[in-house]
């Protein structure tokens, strides 16, 4: 901010690679934005890669429609979870601009961040050991309360500079979530 100053306003497209343009010259601009490029092809590498292997073990566990959990004969990759995630990310790519994409999935990310410190305070109140499908005797799940506790405070923190807007559609997919989950588990007893 420093380095722009009163053109920081003006700089909407990349204000670090520019503040870094002023600060260091064209160089730094332009290894800044490599970076962040390299940065984001990670990501998005990872998430295509991780994304579709959880839709599969969620429908392996009875979760998600059975043909999600089906893996290719060939290939031996959960291929109709890779293209249902690539159909669905097809879609809400497309369906906006990407300032919005990125402030919803912020919101989701946080929110899912939230829910994992509260299950890790359920894990430790429930003395649940991590591996209990193996059969070995491990240890019960212990992490320092002050952790979780301090993750959703800040989770929380960050949750409360979101829009409305963008707390009520990641709610209401929250909403659907559980209530799926629920119905799952119910009609799985009988």
């Amino acid at each position: 901010a420093v380095a722009l100053g009163a053109s920081l306003p003006l700089t909407t497209d990349a204000p670090l690679a520019e503040a870094e343009g002023v600060l260091i010259g064209p160089q730094g601009r332009a290894v800044l934005l490599a970076g962040t490029v390299i940065s984001m092809f990670g990501y998005v590498s990872a998430l295509i890669m991780s994304t579709p292997r959880l839709v599969f073990a969620v429908a392996q566990r009875g979760l998600l429609p059975a043909w999600l959990g089906q893996v290719h004969p060939r290939w031996h990759t959960p291929a109709a979870a890779i293209a249902t995630q690539t159909v669905l990310v097809f879609l809400v790519a497309s369906s906006g601009t990407f300032g919005a994409l990125a402030s919803f999935a912020s919101v989701a990310v946080v929110s899912v961040y939230l829910l994992a410190c509260f299950s890790a305070l359920q894990l430790q109140r429930s003395h649940t050991r991590l591996d209990e499908a193996s059969h070995h005797t491990v240890e019960p799940f212990r992490v320092p309360a002050v952790v979780p506790l301090a993750g959703a405070a800040v989770c929380v923190a960050l949750l409360a500079q979101a829009t409305l807007r963008e707390v009520a559609v990641v709610s209401a997919v929250l909403a659907i979530a559980a209530t799926w989950y629920v119905v799952r588990m119910r009609t799985s007893r009988r």
